[in-house]
């Protein structure tokens, strides 16, 4: 069975800014890199996005469809906010998506938390929801 998977580069959520993610990539030899990242939406304004990452000891970068981390653009800012708290694994992206719009939705956690409030709020969420 083929699986279809449509990514955006860009998008404009209805208030003129043309939102874009993009992610510094560093190679082996120290180079820094500014990659556009792709994404898909699975809201209005919730995306997810696959990890960008350099590939070996060259100046490559992968797409990694393997590892999903998602955000929300907001209205009136071009920088979307992010939780860069990746799922590995096949089911990934699916499981990322619903992460996605119950992490959006819980009162008791925000997109500013610090990093390590966000990785537990990933784990609880992974132990509650496993499929």
């Amino acid at each position: 069975m083929t699986k279809h998977i449509e990514l955006l580069a860009a998008l404009d959520i209805g208030d003129g800014i043309n939102r874009r993610l993009e992610k510094h990539v560093t190679f082996a030899d120290g180079t820094t890199a500014l990659i556009p990242v792709p994404f898909t939406l699975v809201g209005r304004d919730l995306f997810i996005a696959p990890a960008v990452e350099p590939d070996g000891n060259d100046r490559a970068v992968r797409i990694n469809l393997t590892s999903w981390f998602f955000g929300k653009f907001t209205h009136g800012s071009a920088s979307p906010k992010m939780a860069e708290l990746f799922v590995y694994g096949d089911d990934a992206r699916k499981q990322v998506g619903r992460m996605c719009v119950d992490f959006d939705a819980d009162p008791t956690i925000d997109w500013s938390a610090p990093a390590e409030r966000l990785r537990k709020w990933r784990q609880d969420w992974l132990e509650q929801n496993q499929s």
